[in-house]
């Protein structure tokens, strides 16, 4: 049964949850209002970095509408733990993040109190009216001057503000190669911060039952069950029963939202201070100072090849910005998560790479989709673009000679991952063939008529998915509703899972979509789950689905041998019905369900409930890969970049719904376009204040810097799970910023300029142009 499917894996079923959405029937966090309700507003620290002398809280508590004023005194007095970094690598410093700062600020926007009253006006008012004494201290607003600050560190555990250093790979071996080796290239590249801007802004509310002491949290999140961990265990110190987490619609994720922030802790001590309600909405002020960010690397990068074009090793020695604090995942991003993807695509016998975290008094710096890879990807892309373009050699061909081919797989690269499918070449020449490569040059004549540089690149790419594999699935049948319920730990933030998730149960259990309903994103319905993240819905959540629907069926064919009298041996299951073979005598799952309930004289080892459950177990990780090519004129006068040509080809195993994979591929490249051309994040130097801290001043991507284009996926089954599915959710932030910075460098060339940072905004790119000093209509023949 679990290699059998009935039609609906691999159709373009409208997503489900649209009509509801678009009706206006989400709930998400701030539709939600509680009775008697109160409103938090937060007192931020104006200064990046300073001490705190007194803070004074009086005047505000004694204004209209107040109901209490929390400072790090209260967080004290309720026994309240720092917030820490929940996963853990060798060399990683003990720095924690105070819910409240008691004595010292290290970011712009820190907490330094929380008012509560019965209106948000009459909260604001009073925030206005804390009075906090600060004495600024030295600001590092970067990782050059984190890492060569001679200022008193961010914090005492961390000496030169190195949160850790952390290496893997032969570090040996690599040095052998790069001895031994015919040439060497090396580039350091930045990896631009971005701020993440989702939709729906974070927010929260808290309630506290005094009868029975337990806590309940509404917050968007990508996980209840991770979050509620975090708050029982090692925050509040309770049992897990003792906090229940809910999540409704999420109005976009991609990271950011699977963190425990310091709000999530306070609108709960809020609401037992109170005894009332807490709710907190974020503005999009505090969002671009209070949300975590992501990516914030620069990354030097070597490679080593032989006389004949051969990579023979690549190193790395990364720099990663931590912003003020660790937060959830911090110590992971570009670690262990990120240096998955390090070499990606590519035969390279030896590889070593190093990450020092470097502490800034910046908003702390999390996973954002991809999680560390797209900065990995981006480095060795643009490295090769430099290697080829140095020794003279076709980008192309130096690709095609030095990728995993078909015959290697499955393939361990020299840190561990072992690629079990793929086709990488055949993936790049079918994008080749597809963005029309070899009539570029034709194309260039025509821009240069119209006075514009002319420039296509490519990038291949690959992740490695998985997060947390700590899944519960639990399917039961409803006879009465003749629907089939299925709870999971997993949460969607946009993706489409309520449709995707229903297909491949209703699949394996060959009954009508609509006779599913998915529950996702509450933890008194499930007992553990993993949350969304690092692509892992369908290799993790979903395969656990398939196998629960077929634990379903088995079980309710030993329930069928009683109903029809008949040996399970003798039962099959088809089209919804448990058929005795041979006969006409059948039942339908749905009324199966309702005869079971009442059956008293079942053996003991016999539940007559057609329901089951099931834990997540064996290999998860899945390789997902890709090329892009992307084709760009470059206004010369101006420095403006106009993407016109974007070709995509993924590779992400068995598709389930080529419509949401669609639009989960393109969601990403949107992305990593943001960051490539447009999103510039900015701190004055002196102070660390965000000069570029609204939508006014941050350039978030738009449908029309995009042109049209349609996605196209070669599907190679992955062999690790009985799905064939790849994860696709992060794969177009991956892959999206090599091909287009290839592609504007490569238009620029003829004028002397081999690299610009992004993001390459029409500022940046006409300076280049102009410091450059190349004559444009004497810097290529075709310009003449």
């Amino acid at each position: 049964m679990d290699d059998t499917q009935h039609g609906l894996v691999g159709s373009s079923v409208s997503r489900r949850e649209d009509d509801r959405l678009v009706r206006g029937g989400g709930s998400y966090i701030d539709d939600l209002s509680f009775a008697d309700q109160g409103h938090m507003v937060l007192v931020r620290s104006p200064f990046a970095h300073a001490t705190i002398g007194a803070v004074e809280v009086s005047q505000a508590c004694s204004m209209p509408g107040v109901r209490s004023v929390l400072t790090a005194k209260e967080i004290e007095t309720a026994g309240l733990r720092p917030l820490g970094c929940h996963t853990t690598i060798p060399g990683q410093r003990n720095v924690v993040r105070p819910i409240i700062a008691a004595s010292r600020v290290r970011h712009i926007g820190e907490i330094v109190a929380a008012v509560i009253a019965d209106t948000k006006s009459h909260a604001r008012d009073a925030a206005e009216a804390v009075d906090v004494d600060y004495q600024e201290l030295p600001v590092a607003a970067d990782l050059n001057t984190g890492l060569h600050s001679s200022a008193t560190p961010i914090h005492e555990p961390a000496p030169g503000n190195i949160g850790y250093t952390w290496q893997n790979g032969d570090a040996e071996a690599v040095a052998s190669a790069f001895d031994s080796a015919a040439s060497v290239a090396s580039l350091t590249v930045e990896n631009n911060r971005v701020i993440i801007n989702p939709m729906e802004t974070r927010g929260a509310i808290g309630l506290f039952d005094r009868n029975d002491g337990r806590f309940c949290l509404h917050a968007p999140t990508q996980g209840v069950h991770l979050i509620r961990n975090i708050l029982a265990e090692e925050i509040f110190d309770v049992p897990l029963e003792n906090i229940r987490v809910v999540t409704g619609d999420v109005g976009g994720a991609f990271g950011m939202k699977f963190q425990a922030y310091p709000e999530l802790v306070l609108v709960l001590l809020g609401a037992k201070l109170t005894g009332r309600p807490v709710k907190w909405i974020a503005d999009r002020t505090e969002s671009f100072l209070c949300d975590v960010h992501g990516r914030a690397q620069s990354n030097t990068i070597e490679l080593a090849l032989d006389a004949d074009g051969n990579f023979t090793g690549l190193r790395m020695d990364a720099l990663a910005d931590l912003g003020a604090y660790f937060t959830t995942f911090t110590t992971a991003v570009a670690t262990v998560s990120g240096t998955r993807a390090l070499g990606h695509t590519y035969r390279i016998p030896a590889i070593h790479v190093r990450v020092r975290g470097v502490f800034t008094n910046t908003p702390p710096v999390e996973a954002y989709r991809g999680a560390g890879k797209p900065e990995m990807v981006y480095a060795l892309e643009r490295l090769i673009e430099k290697v080829a373009a140095e020794r003279r050699h076709d980008s192309i061909v130096l690709r095609r000679q030095n990728l995993i081919q078909s015959t290697d797989l499955p393939y361990e690269n020299p840190l561990g991952e072992i690629i079990d499918s793929g086709d990488f070449q055949a993936v790049m020449d079918r994008a080749l063939s597809r963005a029309d490569w070899n009539g570029f040059a034709n194309r260039r004549t025509f821009a240069v008529a119209r006075g514009k540089l002319a420039g296509i690149g490519i990038g291949l790419h690959i992740h490695a998915t998985g997060a947390f594999t700590d899944e519960l699935t639990r399917i039961d049948v409803d006879g009465a509703r003749r629907v089939v319920t299925v709870r999971t730990g997993t949460q969607t933030g946009g993706q489409g899972h309520e449709t995707v998730f229903a297909q491949i149960v209703a699949d394996r259990l060959d009954i009508p979509m609509e006779a599913i309903d998915i529950h996702q994103g509450d933890t008194a319905e499930l007992e553990t789950g993993a949350g969304t993240g690092g692509s892992s819905a369908l290799p993790i959540a979903a395969v656990n689905m398939a196998r629960a629907a077929v634990q379903l069926v088995d079980h309710g064919r030993t329930l069928a041998s009683f109903a029809l009298e008949a040996s399970p041996a003798d039962i099959n299951y088809e089209a919804g019905f448990f058929c005795v073979t041979g006969t006409d005598r059948k039942i339908d799952l749905f009324a199966l369900a309702t005869q079971a309930a009442d059956m008293t004289d079942l053996p003991d080892d016999v539940d007559n409930s057609l329901e089951t459950g099931c834990v997540f177990t064996g290999p998860y990780t899945s390789y997902p890969n890709g090329c892009y090519v992307a084709e760009v004129e470059v206004d010369p006068e101006t420095g403006h970049v106009d993407l016109l040509r974007l070709t995509t080809v993924d590779d992400i195993g068995t598709v389930i719904n080529p419509v949401i994979a669609g639009g989960q591929i393109a969601g990403g490249v949107a992305q990593s376009l943001g960051q490539a051309l447009l999103e510039h994040t900015v701190f004055e130097p002196e102070t660390g204040q965000l000069q570029s801290g609204s939508l006014m001043d941050y350039c978030l991507p738009r449908a029309d810097n995009f042109p049209h284009y349609e996605p196209e996926f070669r599907g190679i089954a992955c062999k690790i799970n009985p799905l064939g599915v790849k994860g696709a959710g992060e794969l177009g932030c991956i892959g999206g910023l090599a091909p287009v910075v290839n592609a504007v460098i490569n238009a620029l060339t003829p004028l002397g300029v081999n690299h610009i940072d992004m993001p390459m905004t029409p500022e940046r790119v006409w300076t280049a142009i102009n410091r450059a000093g190349k004559p444009i209509r004497d810097s290529d023949p075709a310009l003449r």
